[in-house]
């Protein structure tokens, strides 16, 4: 996550499936397959138009993917 981001106590840290995808060295297309798929808990968040976004919990995509990828 961002230095910048401030999360306030009691909230939990999300991230979008983007994210998860970078931290994880996969595609984000693969972690929303897992959201499609009930592999992977996410919260569904409607955006303008109708759009919708997904919040993934890191910890759930740790556990489903494991260590995060290390660095080349």
């Amino acid at each position: 996550m961002s230095a910048f981001t401030i999360t306030p106590s009691g909230v939990p840290e999300l991230a979008l499936p983007s994210a998860i995808a970078q931290s994880k060295g996969i595609t984000a297309t693969a972690v929303r397959m897992a959201i499609a798929t009930g592999r992977l808990p996410a919260i569904v968040l409607k955006g303008a138009g109708g759009k919708v976004v997904y919040a993934v919990r890191p910890q759930d995509a740790d556990a489903l993917w494991e260590s995060p990828a290390s660095p080349e």
